[in-house]
């Protein structure tokens, strides 16, 4: 992002990351944001016959005007909308972030509610499962300082 360093654009999937995709053969990929990543990542899983389910964090058209580039609005909205459309299930946090995808028109159909929190019963230390950690795998941007400065990978 220009004139912030902290934000890394993920790059698209590499055929060696698609390869341990398919090795691993996930029954859901998550993807958490419509940068070139999760758009290679739905494109797998729509090839791979593979649910894609897109959790909806950021509301990235409203951010425009404070770049002075808000002419960009209409086609940025159009290719989220384009990229949420193209995802199996997309996971919204409220109905406010449901009325802003569905104005650009994504359909409701598509969304689910995944309301923000934790459950503490469901995930509580003393429900800690090495058989479980062993089958979950991550693609992503991540680092272990936390700066984002990770860069991509396929890790699990």
């Amino acid at each position: 992002m220009p004139g912030r360093g902290e934000y890394k654009m993920a790059a698209p999937l590499q055929m060696r990351q698609r390869a341990v995709m398919e090795t691993f053969a996930p029954h859901v990929v998550h993807v958490a944001a419509p940068d070139m990543m999760g758009h290679s990542a739905v494109r797998w899983a729509a090839e791979s016959g593979v649910c894609s389910v897109c959790s909806y964090h950021t509301a990235y058209d409203t951010y425009l005007q404070y770049y002075h580039v808000g002419m960009l609005a209409s086609p940025l909205r159009q290719m989220l909308a384009s990229f949420y459309t193209s995802c199996d299930v997309v996971a919204t946090p409220s109905f406010a972030a449901a009325d802003h995808l569905a104005e650009m028109g994504v359909p409701r159909e598509r969304m689910g509610f995944f309301p923000r929190g934790i459950n503490l019963t469901l995930y509580s230390p003393a429900m800690r499962s090495r058989k479980f950690r062993a089958e979950i795998m991550g693609v992503g941007t991540r680092s272990r300082d936390g700066s984002g400065s990770g860069g991509g990978g396929v890790w699990g």
